[in-house]
């Protein structure tokens, strides 16, 4: 099943289309102006993903329009290993350098939480000593092949503790909130903030309640 979804690069950038889509209907003239593929490999590739179930069609006022399917087994899995994907793209580039100054990223918001709206962009976290504008570069290149917007926060590891001691309310809520992973996890985060826990500087915002409540990891 997987070496048949992945065997295409043309099938791979459509399944993404659709991943990230999940609520939206697309018809082939339209994935043709989005990807730049050509159209014979749109009508192939959808015939095949269709086939294996991921994505389903209908017909509307004479025009056939495809679908992801939400309630196949793999959705869940697709979607979060896509997600993963593109984010370590962004992150780390090509190189894939495993010393490249970054100690934590993650995607949070909207598609961490699974209810992304059609006009939400991909936002990642990166705390580490590297170039937002670096980032934010990678994500331009990603962004012209997945039809989403992503979004890059970059901040110093002291930075990022000195945003937790003073309860920075952006990054108190996104600490609060759901979180995808892409390099470090939740210790490797109470670890960047140690020095704030340790001095246990109150948290002023709203939210503190609930930032406190993450840290205290077992």
């Amino acid at each position: 099943m997987l070496k048949a979804l992945f065997s295409s690069s043309a099938r791979v950038q459509i399944l993404s289309l659709f991943l990230l889509n999940p609520d939206t209907k697309f018809y082939q003239r339209e994935i043709e102006t989005i990807t730049g593929l050509a159209i014979r490999s749109i009508q192939r590739e959808t015939e095949n993903l269709e086939a294996l179930g991921v994505i389903h069609k209908s017909t509307e006022a004479n025009k056939v329009y495809f679908q992801s399917n939400r309630s196949h087994t793999l959705f869940p899995e697709l979607r979060s290993m896509l997600l993963k994907a593109i984010g370590l793209k962004v992150v780390l580039g090509d190189a894939q350098e495993a010393d490249n100054g970054i100690k934590a990223a993650f995607i949070h918001g909207p598609f961490a939480a699974e209810r992304e709206r059609p006009t939400d962009p991909i936002a990642i976290f990166v705390v580490g000593d590297v170039s937002k504008q670096e980032l934010q570069a990678r994500a331009e290149e990603v962004k012209s092949s997945i039809g989403r917007e992503i979004t890059c926060y970059v901040r110093t590891p002291q930075s990022f503790r000195s945003r937790v001691q003073l309860g920075y309310g952006f990054v108190a809520n996104v600490l609060a909130g759901p979180k995808l992973f892409l390099i470090g996890d939740k210790r490797t985060l109470r670890s960047l903030a140690t020095g704030a826990w340790e001095r246990k500087v109150p948290l002023k915002r709203e939210r503190a309640a609930e930032v406190f409540e993450w840290w205290n990891i077992p």
